[in-house]
């Protein structure tokens, strides 16, 4: 665990392999320069459906947005609803 010099306060930290003491959110070592694994989130959801699949979203019907529609029938971005008429 790191800690802070000026008051003491423990930060959190994490160890790589080379035994260097880094940032929690450290990309790479600064110590021997090894790229840290990066965790992916599973983006699935408990349906087995990729929230992010390019092809089951509906893009947001204003051009310059780049939202897209919400299960609420808005966009995530600008908030206009997906029938601009509706």
């Amino acid at each position: 665990m790191l800690t802070c010099e000026a008051c003491g306060h423990e930060i959190e930290s994490k160890v790589c392999s080379c035994g260097g003491v880094n940032l929690a959110d450290a990309k790479f070592c600064s110590y021997c320069g090894s790229l840290f694994q990066v965790e992916q989130p599973d983006l699935e959801t408990e349906s087995g459906d990729d929230p992010y699949d390019p092809q089951s979203r509906t893009l947001c019907s204003d051009d310059t947005c780049i939202g897209i529609i919400s299960e609420q029938g808005v966009c995530t971005e600008c908030g206009k609803p997906a029938d601009p008429s509706g």
